[in-house]
Order: structure tokens, then sequence, then C-alpha cells
């Protein structure tokens, strides 16, 4: 459970640090992605004992997990069933973001 989560989150941090990089010309809209890749870090880092857990982060993180998520599935539901490829992908990360929110909850119950 806590390798998955520590893959998710390691996921994460990648792609939000890339999306922080690339709108660090935007000003402040480069903080949002910046956020969420240091409530991963904070994760990872309570995750593999290297520092004392930070609860709260695991709980923010989550539920920006399921915002994530509802955002997902409501830009499934405008584009319809007729897109199968975008829908394929949209389901791959609907079920990567249920399943990361699923686990940042349990794990955090645990710590």
């Amino acid at each position: 459970m806590r390798i998955l989560l520590g893959i998710l989150c390691g996921i994460m941090v990648l792609f939000a640090g890339g999306c922080a990089i690339m709108a660090a010309g935007a000003g402040p809209v480069a903080l949002i992605p910046a956020g969420i890749a240091t409530l991963n870090v904070l994760v990872l880092i309570a995750l593999f004992g290297t520092a004392k857990p930070v609860l709260w982060a695991f709980y923010v993180l989550a539920v920006l997990d399921i915002i994530g998520l509802l955002v997902v599935l409501g830009f499934m539901a405008s584009l319809g069933p007729a897109d199968s490829a975008s829908n394929g992908i949209g389901v791959l990360l609907a079920g990567s973001l249920a399943v990361k929110a699923i686990l940042t909850v349990l794990v955090a119950r645990r710590k």
C-alpha cells in the first residue's frame, strides 16, 4: 500500500513540478501545481520515514485528488462517449486519482 502510494506521489511530483516550471512565466498560476508537488513531496517524506508525518498534508492531498477526479469526470462527461481515445485516458487518470485518494487517507490513518 505504501509502495503504490509512493509511486503515485512520485509521478504526481514529476508531473506537477513540470507544470509549475512550464507555468513559471504565468506568475501566480504556477503556485497551484507547485503547491500540489510540495504536498506530494511531504507525503513521500512521511511515507519513507525521513521526517515526522504531517497529517494535514495527507488529508489536503486527498481532497485535492478528489477534486481532480471530479474535474476529470466532468471533462469526460462533456466529451461524451464518441471520443474513445480521450475517454480511455480519462478513465485511467480518474482511476489513479481515486486509488491515490483512498490510499492517502488509509496511510494517514495508520500514521
